[in-house]
């Protein structure tokens, strides 16, 4: 499938500013980290391109020492809709009741990702940012323990960014699902344990209520009560970087695991939680940034 992508790209990097078969050209847009290739308009290819500027600066704030470039260039696709989308990728469509709003295709010589601009805002940045966000983490880490790694990806992933602001902490629809199980949070210690060859891996259902928790627990351990916005949970990635004991590290930053299984329960139940309503975030925490010079292309 990755072939038939770059296949597609040297195509469309070819004969950009012409029509396939007669329909609407692909344009180029390009900022100072990205490039854009859209057949929709120029102020979504401009919209994509500045998302993830936007994007790459909260990172950058958020983590100062994180090497940012892997070297391999990322050019986004920004399909107008679902036609193009599976033009683009045929072959995720064989998937039975798979309908892609995002698709991100990582190399260590070239990347790629899809987003589909008629899902934008629903889907398509999620989608993108979480494994964009599982990118960084592998230039940045040898070694991550699962729940850490998921969590990192599934918290950055709703980041959204309006007016200037980056909003994080933004309530994912893993939230919705943990609730409407009625269910303890499985026990810290367990979510610890994880591997690639445990249930909540291969399947299904063990794997959403697993990746809800590591979100879960993510969350927080940054805007949780006496995490300090992270401080904490930044001293637990140290620790762990030098190779000790993650639960013996895990113990002696955010305390024994009864207490953060209790901390966690109150946490998921709180009534002022983060939530959605209508169109408006409204996030536990705010960070406001600088936008880089992509915003002042708008």
């Amino acid at each position: 499938m990755k072939c038939k992508l770059v296949s597609l790209l040297v195509g469309v990097i070819a004969f950009a500013g012409y029509a396939f078969g007669g329909e609407k050209p692909w344009i180029e847009v390009k900022s100072p980290h990205f490039r854009v290739l859209t057949d929709s308009s120029a102020g979504d290819g401009k919209l994509g391109a500045r998302e993830f500027e936007d994007f790459r600066a909260l990172m950058t704030q958020r983590y100062p020492n994180f090497r940012l470039d892997s070297g391999a260039p990322l050019v986004i696709f920004a399909a107008k809709d679902e036609e193009t989308a599976q033009a683009l990728l045929p072959n995720l469509w064989k998937i039975k009741g798979k309908k892609y709003a995002g698709y991100y295709s990582p190399s260590w010589e070239k990347q790629f990702a899809m987003v589909r601009m008629d899902t934008w805002g629903r889907g398509a940045q999620p989608a993108v940012f979480y494994d964009y966000a599982q990118m960084l983490l592998a230039l940045n880490y040898r070694w991550l323990p699962i729940w850490l790694s998921v969590g990192f990806d599934e918290f950055h992933s709703y980041a959204l960014f309006e007016e200037g602001k980056a909003y994080l902490g933004n309530p994912s629809p893993r939230l919705k699902l943990l609730r409407s199980m009625h269910l303890a949070p499985i026990p810290v210690e367990v979510l610890l344990d994880v591997n690639a060859r445990s249930s909540y891996i291969h399947d299904y259902e063990d794997r959403r209520r697993f990746r809800a928790e590591a979100w879960l627990l993510f969350h927080y351990l940054v805007l949780g009560p006496d995490m300090e916005g992270g401080v904490k949970l930044q001293q637990f990635f140290e620790i762990i970087e030098s190779e000790a004991n993650q639960k013996t590290a895990f113990q002696q930053v955010f305390g024994n695991f009864k207490s953060v299984d209790a901390a966690l329960q109150r946490y998921l139940e709180r009534t002022g939680f983060p939530r959605r309503t209508g169109r408006r975030e409204i996030p536990l925490w705010k960070m406001v940034q600088r936008i880089h010079n992509a915003r002042r292309d708008n």
